[in-house]
């Protein structure tokens, strides 16, 4: 699977969409200040929406504020909205648009998954708002055939999730950029193990173990709370399924220990580590 085509229209710099065609190797030429940096974060953000999307509770939750909202990180409308724009009283989402071409063992992949049939093209549309909720949804399709598309976006991400990955490496000038980029790599790479069978019986493991010490502080919080709730009839403590998987993926530290600096000789080159 692979993204194509790719256009952004009122973000930051730009305004008005152009279509950019992407191959196997893509530069981006221009003058300094020209939206070469705008264009490439916005290209991560649109992935990030769609990775994160797919990435849900297994999409069963469409009402989870903590899927649908994106991260303000990638992009907050207050920040990321041309200034120039904000006046109208239409015309205020950012728009991107992403084609994707499917190989044809994935177009078998994508009929299994999803339950529809498509024809190795898949063009999605992402809108965000003043309220930083994505919208999204297949582009340019229309008919029934777009209606039944639209109500799967959800198995639809899952599946581009699934199937491409994207690393965006910014120019990093700081460490804490850098360690942000590799915390984002160490994520995603962790996130293979949820398809494994073994991990997902150790989750379920901590689970089981888990839950005598949150019954245990129910009752340790039952007491000291009637005295201020005297209606309370339950403490309920439970960590949710998603959030402890979650958890799992994201919850490391990156260490990089001092080293003696290390000249090594190549040839008529010298590098220092």
């Amino acid at each position: 699977m692979k993204l194509t085509h790719f256009s952004i229209t009122n973000y930051r710099s730009i305004t008005t969409a152009h279509k950019i065609s992407l191959h196997s190797t893509t530069i981006l030429i221009g003058k300094n200040n020209e939206g070469k940096s705008n264009i490439l974060k916005g290209l991560n953000t649109a992935m990030h929406v769609l990775d994160r999307r797919g990435l849900g509770p297994s999409n069963r939750n469409l009402r989870n504020s903590r899927y649908r909202n994106i991260d303000d990180r990638y992009y907050y409308w207050e920040r990321d909205f041309p200034v120039s724009l904000r006046g109208r009283s239409s015309g205020t989402q950012t728009i991107f648009a992403l084609d994707f071409e499917l190989e044809p063992e994935e177009i078998l992949s994508f009929q299994e998954v999803v339950g529809s049939k498509i024809n190795g093209f898949l063009p999605m549309e992402i809108r965000i708002g003043r309220d930083n909720q994505p919208i999204i949804k297949i582009k340019n399709k229309r008919g029934a055939g777009a209606t039944i598309l639209n109500k799967k976006i959800n198995k639809i991400t899952s599946f581009i999730a699934g199937n491409i990955e994207f690393n965006y490496i910014p120019t990093i000038r700081t460490d804490s950029d850098t360690l942000d980029v590799v915390r984002t790599m160490l994520s995603r790479q962790l996130k293979q193990l949820e398809d494994n069978d073994d991990y997902l019986k150790a989750i379920d493991t901590i689970r089981i173990l888990q839950e005598p010490l949150l019954r245990d502080l129910e009752n340790q919080l039952m007491e000291p709370l009637k005295e201020f709730l005297p209606n309370l009839v339950e403490v309920k403590i439970s960590i949710p399924e998603t959030e402890r998987r979650v958890a799992l993926r994201n919850d490391f530290e990156v260490m990089t220990p001092a080293v003696n600096p290390v000249e090594l000789n190549l040839g008529d080159f010298s590098y220092a580590a």
